[in-house]
């Protein structure tokens, strides 16, 4: 085989790769988990901000992708991380990864960006859906960070508690299920932010009997950053 054929050999086999990869990321994409078996909720709802892109671009990125919970202490968090000169991205919706369109968007998110920390919670929307959807639709979730952002440090964080005994109990059912899937799939960082919230003074810990009170709010910021900021190591003070 002379030199000219073998570099268009390459040159094929490196164009077909690529191919491939991206048809894998497409039909994964569009290939729904089945139509959102948790069913949608009345109103589904979904926010985002990137902030400093370019005005410290070169600072390390965290994604923050939650629900109303993680609206309550992004600011927070923002604030923090840039003490340390890390910048955020947050996505919160009220999207189940049951849904097909959680993913969708999901992928729009990662791709915004470069992030060096993955900061991900998906539970409270989720008490109606059935674990086994859920399960899928979280495995599926992890691979599509994996895929789009394979530089990323995964930290998983837990649902927080709620004030009624009954959902509680299904918070603690699902963050149990979310514990074992992550170590099942390996190299993921837990944050076990029901238990901090837990802890606190129950007659002062929420507003509504899910969100929580501004203190709180702000100690649950502090250990996010404190989990991101470990995970990113020598790269930051």
């Amino acid at each position: 085989m002379n030199i000219f054929k073998f570099a268009i050999l390459v040159a094929l086999g490196i164009c077909l790769g690529c191919q491939t990869e991206q048809q894998r990321i497409t039909d994964f994409i569009e290939t729904p988990i089945t139509d959102n078996p948790r069913a949608h909720e009345n109103q589904e709802w979904t926010h985002s901000d990137a902030f400093n892109l370019r005005s410290h671009p070169n600072y390390p990125r965290a994604l923050l992708v939650g629900d109303s919970i993680c609206n309550g202490y992004r600011m927070y968090a923002k604030d923090m991380l840039m003490k340390h000169k890390v910048t955020m991205t947050y996505w919160i919706s009220s999207y189940c990864v049951t849904s097909p369109r959680f993913l969708r968007i999901f992928s729009f998110y990662l791709e915004e960006a470069k992030y060096d920390v993955i900061h991900f919670n998906n539970g409270l929307h989720s008490m109606p859906a059935r674990f086994e959807d859920w399960e899928k639709g979280f495995r599926a979730a992890i691979k599509l960070i994996r895929i789009k952002q394979p530089q990323a440090k995964i930290v998983w964080c837990n649902s927080t508690p709620v004030k009624n005994e009954k959902r509680i109990a299904r918070v603690r059912e699902l963050n149990a299920l979310a514990s074992r899937i992550v170590k099942e799939e390996g190299g993921i960082v837990e944050n076990d932010l029901f238990s901090l919230t837990d802890k606190c003074d129950h007659n002062n810990l929420w507003v509504d009997g899910v969100h929580f009170t501004e203190p709180v709010k702000e100690m649950q910021a502090k250990r996010v950053t404190d989990i991101i900021v470990e995970q990113l190591g020598e790269r930051v003070k």
